[in-house]
């Protein structure tokens, strides 16, 4: 799965949620996405742990 289409996928799981009257935060979100990705991304969470700002979904 590429990494647009893992995102599609969580965005879209997120929508769900929401229509259900249940919020996650955009923290979460971000969290949930980063922890799912593949080894192959470790540099990409390396980053984003040290990111001040948090990382638009």
């Amino acid at each position: 799965m590429s990494i647009k289409d893992y995102i599609a996928k969580i965005q879209n799981t997120c929508a769900l949620i929401d229509t259900i009257g249940s919020q996650i935060s955009k923290p979460k979100k971000v969290e949930v996405v980063l922890v799912g990705l593949p080894s192959e991304f470790d540099a990409i969470l390396t980053l984003a742990s040290f990111s001040f700002k948090p990382l638009p979904l």
